[in-house]
């Protein structure tokens, strides 16, 4: 045979036997890789710590990572699922509010808020109030569970904040209690169960149950914070210095009428209603301005605005209707200095936030 030939054919085999060889490592390859990164369907139920996801009680262990851990936009992306379809049982839910409670899990949290029924929390709640109440514990942890009650919704658990405040004899707890009642949520049972308190003897009890009223947009927290300023214990407390008050509630929709019919009439405290109305953005802005389009007194115009700019939120359908309104020939001269002032504080705002 020609030695030519027959190394020709060598080199072909040589060659083929390498493409086999390597076709083989590569499935091999393949198959390994999809064997450890695709989880099984044992474990399935148990990979719920990913963006977008509440763990549930398999990740709640040593194992789940910290959100410091995280970079701000994964946080900001996780969706809080509700804490009845994380845990199966109150003992699940127990001991990851434990494991919570010594981090401050926020996130955690957010299972919790306004949950609602649940198969375990009759069982749940009570036990977190004892945790709420146990002096061996430090005071971050038990405030911890003070929130959880606070936000969850149910009349119930306010009741025992609230008797919680009432018996304390401890100047930290009394804080704790004060600070977790003004976190309360609910809907108009909670706030007129609230309103009760708002001339109560006890300063950290009224201001507390005054500030829960307030974080509630509802008309009728308005009606009550409005009466409360106008005859109430409120008349002779500056609540707006202190951060809460009728001034900073953020309306709902159905607030906004209420508030509108203030404005319109002059009533007192009017200006307070008119910082009210800003806070819930361009809605009541605009019902703000229509309101006061008419008012031919400059003096009484600019007192009903004063330091109602502080209340502008700077987005851009704000924006946009306030650079309209600054150059509008049908409003008041106060009202289009109003408008020039907010977009100047929103511009230096933003260069604030830039540096």
């Amino acid at each position: 045979m020609n030695s030519k030939f027959l190394a020709v054919i060598l080199i072909v085999a040589l060659l083929a036997g390498v493409w086999v060889f390597n076709n083989r490592a590569g499935q091999t390859s393949t198959a390994t890789t999809a064997s450890t990164s695709m989880p099984s369907q044992d474990s399935s139920d148990s990979s719920d710590e990913t963006i977008g996801s509440m763990p549930n009680q398999a990740t709640l262990g040593g194992n789940r990572p910290s959100l410091l851990d995280s970079d701000d936009d994964e946080i900001e992306n996780r969706k809080a699922v509700p804490a009845s379809q994380q845990f199966k049982t109150a003992a699940e839910a127990i001991d990851a509010v434990k494991k919570g409670a010594v981090d401050y899990d926020d996130f955690l949290l957010e299972g919790f808020v306004q949950l609602g029924d649940c198969s375990w929390c009759n069982t749940f709640y009570p036990e977190v109030t004892k945790l709420l109440r146990d002096p061996s514990l430090g005071i971050d942890e038990r405030s911890y569970y003070g929130e959880l009650l606070a936000v969850s919704g149910k009349l119930d658990n306010i009741k025992e904040i609230v008797k919680s405040l009432e018996g304390s004899k401890n100047d930290d707890e009394k804080d704790m209690y004060a600070e977790s009642l003004e976190l309360a949520v609910g809907g108009n049972d909670m706030v007129q169960y609230l309103s009760s308190f708002m001339d109560n003897a006890n300063d950290s009890l009224r201001e507390s149950a005054v500030s829960a009223i307030s974080n509630q947009g509802s008309r009728l927290a308005a009606e009550l914070l409005y009466k409360d300023a106008v005859s109430g214990a409120g008349k002779d407390h500056d609540y707006y210095s202190l951060g809460i008050g009728f001034g900073e509630m953020v309306p709902d929709d159905d607030a906004l009428p209420f508030l509108q019919d203030l404005v319109i009439k002059r009533a007192p405290h009017s200006d307070l209603a008119i910082k009210a109305l800003i806070n819930s953005g361009l809605p009541g802005l605009t019902i703000v301005f229509d309101s006061l389009a008419s008012e031919t007194d400059e003096a009484k115009g600019k007192k009903l605005l004063t330091d109602a700019s502080d209340h502008v939120i700077s987005d851009d359908p704000v924006v946009k209707f306030l650079t309209k309104a600054s150059q509008n020939s049908n409003y008041p001269q106060f009202l289009k200095d109003f408008a020039k002032q907010s977009l100047e504080e929103a511009e230096a705002d933003e260069l604030d936030d830039d540096e």
